[in-house]
């Protein structure tokens, strides 16, 4: 590697200011000096030039050689540092060593520069990954960016009427912000999103208890959904009218709406959650009403259920145009608490599932008052919360659902995959991104595969992981997250996964927190005697055992042992009949009789639960 190097010759430039010799040697590597003999013309100048030239070398600690012509008289202040010699292979014998030692010591510089300034780049390149928020609601906008179609956004697509459930975290808000946008990006469609900020279930709960047959009562839920539903449609169209550019020239049917709404805008323009409130207002005495008949025809009215056909009847002919019409429903379980009234809440539910079913089918119809209009009803609801809808149903079999569930590791990780090639321009492919920006292994464990190993499997989990190991990586200015950067991130990812589990026993068991706190210290293997122990220690009753148990695999804070030393956490509800009598049996061919479980990985750092070694494990 050749040094690049300056050279001030006289005979090239007579004159530099001083300010050009002091910013030169500063930057220089190394200086070599070479003073004239008294013989020789203008020794005077040139050799007072060098040494204040080397003056400011030895200064600034730079590499010296300084060099003399014979016969010369070196002054005291630099004899020491001052080389003379008579001919030119003299001062080549004196210059080669040192320059040789230059040379070497500039390569080791220069390869040590290169590695720091690529590190500096892996590292400024890693600083500026952006994966996303774990949370869909805080990037509703990029996320569309690096969204996996998944199965069930597919169906969503294509789907009259829908129910989808899944796990906090699973993707349901993801796949309504996708589906919003995909359906809005033709103009012939158009979307209307029920996503209710914040509401109180009190009134709601005090309106459905009043003394009703159950005939009046289905219909009073009946009636209170579809007033809420057929508002809304009626709003989000008169808002998407009124945001027409002033050139738009509305057609008789558009401005006949327009005008409808504004006549009834008391009832229809409000927010969801104002109009819910004004809804249970209204019908809170409906069962001092004498008759059945006479609260039917009360719950009518306060419904306006003349304004409800007349909607109806305008809204077909302004949509019988689009192509497509959606409505989403999302957020409707945000209210839920742990309580016990459940029976109830689910009553409620439920009616919102068989009301969702018939809308649809009500503008599939045409005849001489309503005209047809492609529409579809999609609800987005918590797994947990279905799943007491599911037990308090009385007619289950009416309720059809899909599940968003990520049961296929590689499909997961390709969401975190997706946003790592979103937000650099280096990747190629998927596999670059894994080289590129991690460590290879884990624990000996592929890191690929000790990331999907290690998480409750679903997306927010893993990119919160994720987000959490990127930062400790550049918190340590590493050039790509290593092992130590995910162990970390895994201890604090423990700890957001513990409290995303007690947010999901919103409307369970009391104490819950209390009781997964006990099993600190614990093995990763427990037995049905242990989990009794630690529900005494935290005041539960062991009349509850079973009832824990069956909250616990709900919540896949423990696996049941389903074969000998293998156990199967409850990702999927749909395996958990099959789950419950595979342990049984494996339970009745244990020597001991011993019903066992396995705490999720995902605990384990948290809780500083023992790992124990397991003959087979899924």
């Amino acid at each position: 590697m050749r040094i690049p190097s300056i050279v001030d010759d006289p005979n090239e430039v007579r004159i530099q200011t001083l300010s050009w010799y002091a910013q030169k040697v500063y930057s220089a590597y190394a200086v070599i000096t070479h003073f004239l003999s008294p013989t020789q013309t203008g020794w005077r100048l040139h050799n007072a030039k060098n040494s204040f030239v080397s003056g400011l070398a030895y200064g600034f600690g730079k590499n010296l050689l300084m060099l003399a012509h014979e016969p010369y008289e070196s002054p005291i202040d630099y004899r020491e540092l001052l080389k003379t010699h008579k001919t030119g292979t003299q001062c080549v014998n004196l210059a080669s060593p040192w320059l040789d030692e230059i040379q070497r010591s500039y390569l080791e510089r220069a390869i040590s520069t290169r590695k720091y300034e690529e590190e500096r780049r892996a590292h400024a390149e890693l600083q500026n990954i952006t994966i996303g928020d774990p949370i869909a609601e805080h990037e509703s906008e990029a996320l569309l960016d690096y969204f996996i179609p998944i199965a069930a956004y597919n169906e969503a697509l294509v789907s009259k009427h829908s129910i989808f459930i899944g796990r906090k975290g699973a993707g349901k808000t993801a796949i309504l912000y996708k589906l919003a946008n995909e359906i809005e990006s033709d103009s012939r469609h158009h979307v209307c999103i029920i996503k209710p900020i914040g509401y109180e279930l009190e009134g709601i709960l005090r309106m459905l208890k009043q003394a009703l047959p159950k005939s009046e009562k289905g219909y009073l839920i009946e009636s209170f959904w579809k007033f809420l539903i057929y508002t809304e449609l009626a709003k989000s169209v008169f808002e998407a009218l009124r945001s027409k550019p002033p050139y738009y020239q509305q057609d008789d049917a558009e401005e006949k709406l327009l005008e409808f709404v504004e006549k009834n805008a008391t009832i229809i323009t409000p927010d969801f959650s104002i109009r819910l409130d004004y809804v249970v207002s209204k019908l809170q005495n409906i069962s001092t009403l004498s008759s059945a008949d006479r609260q039917r025809a009360k719950i009518s009215e306060l419904l306006h259920n003349k304004v409800i056909a007349r909607s109806r009847f305008m809204l077909g002919k302004v949509l019988q145009k689009k192509n497509k019409v959606a409505i989403l429903v999302d957020n409707l379980d945000k209210a839920w608490k742990q309580r016990s009234d459940l029976p109830t809440l689910c009553d409620l539910l439920f009616g919102l599932l068989g009301v969702s079913r018939r809308v649809s089918q009500d503008f599939g119809k045409s005849d001489y008052w309503r005209s047809q209009v492609n529409l579809s009803l999609i609800i987005f609801l918590r797994s947990d919360i279905f799943a007491q809808v599911i037990k308090y149903a009385r007619e289950r079999d009416k309720i059809s659902y899909s599940r968003i569930a990520w049961d296929d590791p590689k499909v997961l990780l390709s969401v975190l995959e997706e946003r790592f090639l979103a937000s650099s321009l280096a990747p190629a492919n998927p596999n670059e991104v894994w080289s590129r920006y991690f460590c290879p292994m884990v624990k000996g464990i592929p890191t690929r595969e000790y990331l999907a190993k290690c998480i409750i499997p679903r997306p927010r989990d893993l990119i919160y992981l994720s987000k959490v190991a990127i930062s400790q990586a550049v918190s340590r200015r590493h050039t790509k997250v290593e092992e130590e950067d995910i162990l970390e991130a895994q201890k604090k990812y423990s700890q957001y996964a513990l409290d995303s589990l007690i947010v999901e026993n919103s409307i369970q068991v009391e104490a819950l927190e209390a009781l997964l706190y006990e099993f600190i210290g614990a093995a990763e293997v427990v037995t049905r005697d242990e989990i009794l122990q630690k529900m005494k220690a935290c005041g539960i009753p062991r009349s509850k055992l079973d009832e824990v148990i069956e909250l616990l695999c709900d919540l896949t804070f423990v696996g049941r042992e389903v074969e000998s030393g293998r156990f199967e956490f409850l990702y999927n509800e749909e395996d958990k009949l099959k789950f419950q009598v595979m342990a049984r049996k494996t339970t009745e061919t244990h020597p001991a009789k011993v019903e066992r479980f396995r705490i999720n990985e995902a605990f384990h750092a948290c809780l500083e639960i023992e790992a124990a070694p397991l003959t087979t494990a899924s």
